[in-house]
């Protein structure tokens, strides 16, 4: 399970993957889908060794660690030596040697370049990496070079930090997709390319966004910018907040154009939320979520257990009963609010909200298009 509950909240901080553990040649391992950590307990021939006595060297592909000046060693630490089963951040990854009880511990936690499993921890016969390539350009044989030198890695853990700002939603979410079943609801966010791209030049794909979820209350965002979350809001009804789930997939892009028609090789990165309803809530909703009205304004947004406590002041009110026509006009009510507060992006999202419920409505795609000349998006 890749969440935790936190007083009245269930958090989802990491995303889970299988096998989330496991041991091979003596060393123990454990991922998710941003990191692999390995520890190995030191055999009596290495227990005298300390941190400084050790030379730990990585690149994007390979880990090495020896003894300093101590070759008749080397063999009790070739099983932390070899070619990894994926590219890894030498900039994210961190080591360390410490006594635990009276065992030396080797512990070394690895960032991955992709957000994916690993179904082990070596990558079995030649690496391609070791086979000769040239890059296209003189920039792109720089990178290339850098992340392939074998560079020491200083002992220590990396310094946890509140997790700092790193993009924006309005340049980071591209569009919102929602649905469901009698079992589940399902949030699908689009997500920008280029944003994407250089928001992970600073920190891994895993470590960009946070949901938090409450039985009936959801709130979706981007570390380091809670207050400006990408969805908040009450849900219709209640769902158990343990068996919320989310994952990174890849999805058509949505409809853009009057003809109604995506492009057959046009799919974008999403971050996807899946949330299961409650047993006496296992039935079609006539609408997912109510959202609160702050989530448009930057800086605005309460944490998740304020809007519980706000809701019994200010109650949502029954939409079951209306119209496509007025669902949709709620909608282009809140894109409008965007658009005059050049919130162009949150724009885009509302006027394809408003157009799932009366999707022949000239206006609105003519208000979605003027958005997307904003954004410069002229394919759109």
């Amino acid at each position: 399970m890749s969440g935790f509950w936190e007083g009245q909240v269930y958090k989802l901080r990491d995303f889970a993957c299988v096998p989330s553990r496991g041991t091979t040649k003596e060393v123990d391992y454990e991922q998710n889908m941003g990191r692999i950590t390995l520890k190995y307990v030191f055999p009596e021939e290495l227990s005298a060794l300390c941190a400084a006595d050790l030379l730990v060297e990585l690149r994007s592909w390979e880990l090495k660690v020896k003894a300093s000046n101590r070759p008749d060693l080397d063999s009790y630490l070739a099983v932390l030596n070899g070619s990894l089963y994926g590219d890894v951040r030498r900039d994210l990854s961190w080591w360390t040697l410490e006594n635990e009880g009276d065992r030396m511990v080797f512990t070394i936690q690895l960032a991955k370049r992709e957000h994916k499993a690993w179904n082990a921890v070596w990558k079995p016969g030649m690496n391609h990496h070791r086979k000769s390539h040239f890059g296209w350009t003189p920039a792109t044989r720089s990178l290339k070079k850098a992340e392939e030198i074998l560079t020491k890695v200083k002992a220590g853990r990396i310094t946890s930090k509140e997790d700092a700002f790193v993009i924006r939603r309005e340049d980071l979410c591209a569009a919102l997709e929602d649905g469901q079943d009698d079992q589940k609801a399902i949030y699908r966010i689009h997500l920008d390319k280029a944003a994407l791209d250089k928001a992970c030049e600073t920190v891994c794909l895993a470590d960009i966004f946070g949901v938090d979820v409450m039985e009936q209350y959801l709130k979706v965002f981007i570390r380091g910018d809670e207050k400006s979350p990408i969805l908040m809001g009450q849900l219709f009804d209640k769902i158990q907040p343990d068996q919320s789930r989310w994952e990174i997939v890849k999805a058509a892009a949505p409809m853009e154009d009057e003809s109604g028609k995506t492009p057959s090789n046009l799919y974008n990165t999403c971050l996807q939320v899946i949330l299961t309803k409650a047993k006496a809530s296992k039935k079609h909703w006539p609408h997912l979520m109510v959202e609160n009205e702050l989530v448009l304004q930057r800086e605005a947004a309460p944490a998740i257990e304020e809007l519980q406590a706000k809701s019994i002041r200010a109650p949502s009110p029954d939409r079951s009963a209306w119209s496509p026509q007025e669902l949709a006009k709620e909608f282009k009510a809140k894109a409008d609010s965007c658009f005059k507060s050049s919130g162009w992006r949150d724009a885009v999202v509302y006027y394809t909200r408003a157009l799932s419920h009366t999707p022949e409505d000239e206006k609105l795609h003519s208000n979605r298009s003027a958005c997307y000349v904003k954004l410069k998006k002229f394919d759109k």
